[in-house]
């Protein structure tokens, strides 16, 4: 009840809203420019030739698809639009049938006047003893209709033309409906390119440090330098999944899903995107010293990603954390105690984070 209601007001209210004017004019065009009297005889009249003339029929079902068409262009431009963005995430957390029910629901709210008109039609001329048309009629737009919702729905959870789907897409359905996942479906859709590049980015980072400074291999504090370098490679991509997190699903805030738990979605979402990292980390150190660098490289990303809640947002004020952030790195890292500044980035992301949920 409570998505019916969401989706009413989002695109039943301001489809009439929008479309006031050709509703009037309609009215006015059947009801208006005859004698009140003639109404009746008149709209049997029509009912009865849209039933005995099967190019009348093909008309009615034309102007039906129009209609259609003109409901479907109007619910796309309202999904484009910044205030509706969190639906396109949240609909993944509905079943199909869920989704099917509600563009149902909206698409026969938005039809209602037209629809209703031509239910009436049908069932005129049908007392008047005709059956096969408006039987063909009220099956040729039942069918338009329930065609139209699934390629709303289609075009709603980013599967159209599904003959020709690009990977990303693909990957996307088979991804999770969890909150873990929405990030990762944000990364894959909307960030793919700027975490290509800091795949790159990283690539060459790391084949420069170690044809630059052959003891990075043995030397864990150097490579903890590195560390630092490659959670700056995946600053913006970081950056990018805070802004979705404050706003695409600002939504979540308020349903029952504790702050704690959502905290801990973060760095699972970070180890998600420095996967390549860690998988060369493995690689090329032993077990332990590999992992004190991953929990170095993920604890030092986990404060890189909270930095944007100090810089409030603002990219400019974002790069600068990180100048100082880099800056003060290479003062700290050659004194070693990697684990010991680890646990400092993660307590003092959790310290902004409370501090972000309390006061933000």
């Amino acid at each position: 009840m409570c998505s019916k209601t969401v989706f009413k007001k989002i695109f039943v209210l301001p489809f009439y809203q929008a479309h006031v004017g050709m509703f009037l004019f309609a009215a006015l065009l059947l009801f208006g420019l005859v004698d009140p009297s003639q109404l009746l005889p008149l709209h049997i009249s029509l009912s009865v030739m849209l039933c005995s003339n099967w190019w009348a029929a093909i008309g009615l079902l034309v102007f039906w698809g129009l209609y259609l068409l003109k409901a479907v262009t109007f619910i796309k431009k309202k999904m484009r639009e910044k205030n509706s963005a969190f639906l396109y995430y949240s609909a993944y957390c509905l079943s199909s049938r869920t989704r099917i029910a509600l563009w149902s629901y909206v698409l026969l709210y938005i039809s209602l006047p037209l629809g209703g008109y031509i239910l009436l039609c049908m069932i005129t001329a049908v007392a008047y003893g005709y059956i096969a048309q408006p039987l063909c009629i009220v099956f040729a737009s039942t069918l338009a209709f329930f065609s139209t919702v699934k390629y709303v729905d289609r075009s709603f959870t980013n599967q159209r033309n599904s003959g020709n789907r690009h990977f990303e897409i693909i990957l996307l359905q088979k991804m999770d409906n969890s909150h873990l996942f929405l990030g990762i479906r944000h990364l894959v859709d909307q960030q793919k390119i700027a975490f290509l590049t800091s795949k790159v980015l990283s690539y060459f980072l790391v084949v420069g440090m170690f044809h630059a400074f052959s003891d990075v291999q043995d030397n864990i504090r150097m490579a903890t330098l590195v560390m630092v370098l490659l959670a700056l490679a995946n600053s913006m991509v970081l950056f990018g999944q805070y802004r979705f997190e404050q706003y695409e699903l600002a939504f979540m805030r308020n349903l029952p899903f504790g702050s704690v738990k959502r905290w801990l979605l973060i760095p699972g979402r970070i180890t998600i995107i420095l996967l390549p990292e860690i998988t060369w980390l493995y690689i090329r150190y032993d077990v332990v010293q590999a992992s004190l660098l991953v929990i170095f490289l993920l604890c030092a990303s986990l404060l890189v990603y909270h930095f944007a809640i100090l810089s409030d947002n603002e990219t400019d004020a974002y790069i600068k954390l990180l100048a100082y952030f880099f800056l003060s790195m290479i003062f700290v890292v050659p004194f070693g105690y990697i684990t010991v500044v680890s646990l400092i980035f993660l307590v003092t992301s959790l310290v902004i984070y409370s501090f972000k949920r309390r006061f933000g």
